[in-house]
């Protein structure tokens, strides 16, 4: 199995699968050594598949959080154009009132 067309992230996905916690700064090659030394790298033939289905399950979960994080994003932003509206309402109608208040108080 080619380790070679995996992603840095991809690749510190799998030696965490096998080894547990993996420093974050860590470099590919120490990744590679990782996965390469493990006992199921060495002679499970299923750890292909497995490799394939745990890359496809985090880019699935990334999906949809990046998805998730995005209609937040559109809710917001139509919250705070809704803000911004109603801010200009306000500001519109401001000078009409302090002149209806003015108006009233001259002509008491």
């Amino acid at each position: 199995m080619s380790l070679n067309n995996l992603k840095k992230s991809d690749l510190k996905l799998l030696a965490e699968k096998l080894k547990g916690t993996v420093p974050d700064n860590s470099k590919i090659f120490v990744l590679k050594n990782i996965i390469e030394k493990s006992e199921i790298f060495q002679t499970d033939q299923a750890f292909s598949v497995e490799n394939k289905s745990i890359v496809k399950e985090q880019k699935a979960k990334a999906n949809f959080e990046q998805s998730r994080l995005e209609g937040l994003k559109k809710i917001k932003l139509a919250q705070l154009e809704k803000e911004i509206e109603l801010q200009k309402f306000k500001k519109q109608s401001l000078p009409n009132e302090q002149t209806n208040t003015q108006l009233r108080i001259e002509t008491n």
